[in-house]
């Protein structure tokens, strides 16, 4: 989807970005580093996990159980006990898909109730998850960064000297930003190396938000920004 934004064969993208219960799905941030694409609205939208197998099955019946990793995850605790082999799947609908297409009782995929109805599966347990408050942030990306909103996003890497994490800090803290969120996430091509993503409560658009910018870029190895959205209380769904 990140290539095919950049390329421009699509214009937008929804992705999954963070859940209340598992945490940052990292492997976008990663994409979102490693892409000329903007983040230009977030979304929190409810999460009920189920568990699907085809017509006919039953709870007895299932062996193996596909879904994407944190899918499984946030439906640990039903889960345990059952002695199910749980296979990670790319996403939730592509594993309800492969469970209709196998046609085989011992097969189950945890996945929205929506997945069912889509490819003739039945729903053999519902809103399994572990957590009743189970909500995923998605972010909806393109090409095109709007410097416009009250949040904006934005990652950067520190050189390799003490005291370079808390000068940034110190950076953002001098302008009187809040930070809404601060992760770090390993760099894969370099070991034992990180970038941190920050959320700052700001519009991109103002001069103190550019001097804020500017002055990061003179202390840090790099500063990418990630896009800037509209928060409005978190847009939930």
């Amino acid at each position: 989807m990140f290539q095919a934004i950049e390329e421009r064969d699509i214009v937008y993208g929804v992705i999954p970005f963070e859940n209340s219960y598992t945490g940052e799905v990292g492997e976008v941030l990663d994409l979102l580093m490693r892409y000329d694409v903007y983040i230009n609205d977030i979304y929190d939208l409810k999460i009920s996990q189920n568990l699907l197998g085809i017509k006919g099955a039953s709870l007895a019946d299932i062996k193996q159980v596909y879904s994407k990793d944190q899918a499984i995850y946030q439906s640990k605790k039903f889960l345990e006990g059952r002695g199910y082999e749980l296979i990670p799947y790319p996403n939730t609908a592509l594993a309800a898909e492969y469970v209709a297409k196998q046609q085989d009782k011992t097969k189950a995929a945890i996945a929205a109730k929506e997945n069912a109805e889509l490819y003739g599966l039945d729903i053999l347990a519902e809103d399994i998850n572990t957590s009743e408050q189970n909500t995923t942030r998605f972010i909806i990306v393109s090409k095109k960064l709007i410097p416009h909103g009250n949040r904006f996003s934005l990652a950067f890497t520190t050189h390799h000297k003490a005291g370079a994490l808390v000068h940034a800090m110190n950076i953002i803290a001098k302008y009187g930003f809040n930070m809404q969120s601060i992760k770090s996430r390993s760099i894969k091509e370099r070991p034992w190396e990180y970038y941190f993503y920050v959320e700052i409560d700001g519009d991109l658009g103002e001069a103190r938000e550019q001097h804020l910018i500017h002055e990061l870029k003179e202390v840090c190895e790099e500063v990418k920004i990630l896009g800037a959205y509209q928060n409005e209380e978190r847009k939930q769904g």
